[in-house]
C-alpha cells in the first residue's frame, strides 16, 4: 500500500509520463515489479486508474487498453 500511495501522490503531481497505446499512460512502481496503467483526461483535469499489472508475467498479458 505504501507504494500505491507513492504513485496516487506522484500521479497528482504531474500525471504525463511515458504514453503505452492509445493515449494510456504507464508508471512503474519504485519498490515492486507492478506497473500503473492510467488515463489523463486534460478538459476535467481527471486521471482515471485502469489497472494495475504485475510486471514477472509475461508481457503479452499486459493490459491491452
Amino acid at each position: 500500500m505504501k507504494e500505491y500511495r507513492k504513485i496516487y501522490k506522484a500521479l497528482q503531481t504531474n500525471p504525463y509520463y511515458q504514453v503505452h497505446d492509445n493515449n494510456y499512460r504507464f508508471l512503474p512502481f519504485g519498490k515492486f515489479p507492478y506497473i500503473a496503467f492510467f488515463i489523463v483526461d486534460e478538459p476535467s483535469k481527471t486521471v482515471f486508474l485502469n489497472a494495475v499489472f504485475h510486471t514477472s508475467q509475461d508481457p503479452d498479458k499486459y493490459p491491452i487498453i
